[in-house]
């Protein structure tokens, strides 16, 4: 009853990890007892599954691009926004929509994820800080992945890229 709209649960050390319209919680998976959670000031609204790399959490939302979520103390240090959208396939967002709709994946040492403005992005997972914007044109609104150290991406007129 206390999720309005939710993503893909990720268990993660005994626990149960979601990202909801404007909340990230950790819940108790045997009983779903909420344990925390993280109300944001915005809304998260991409619904894919959360990214944990060490002690932070990372995945998208509609206007903020990617979110960072501190593990240990549930703060919030950062969001690293993406460009403005090419299209928008959500009636209920009104623009400007820099939505992240890809989960991320950790590449190189990297938080990668793709965007509907057309790029794939990568940033440094501490600090947020912007380290690529690879722009190929075509709007993206699926999940990159890593296989055999490369990563892949599709966009949205059907195209496939791997980067090594």
């Amino acid at each position: 009853p206390w999720i309005e709209r939710f993503g893909f649960p990720v268990c993660r050390d005994g626990k149960l990890y979601i990202a909801s319209h404007s909340h990230f919680f950790e819940v108790e998976p045997r009983t779903g007892r909420m344990l925390r959670q993280k109300v944001f000031p915005f809304s998260v609204n991409c619904y894919h599954q959360p990214l944990f790399v060490g002690d932070r959490a990372y995945f998208g939302s509609v206007k903020n691009g990617l979110v960072c979520v501190d593990m240990k103390t549930f703060d919030l240090p950062w969001t690293a926004p993406v460009e403005e959208a090419q299209f928008c396939a959500m009636n209920y967002i009104r623009p400007p929509v820099r939505q992240l709709s890809s989960a991320p994946a950790l590449w190189k040492g990297l938080v990668w994820a793709s965007a509907p403005d057309g790029a794939i992005y990568a940033w440094d997972p501490r600090t947020g800080e912007r380290r690529e914007r690879i722009f190929t044109g075509a709007p993206y609104v699926a999940s990159v992945t890593v296989a055999e150290n490369r990563l892949y991406a599709a966009d949205f007129t059907g195209r496939m890229r791997c980067f090594v």
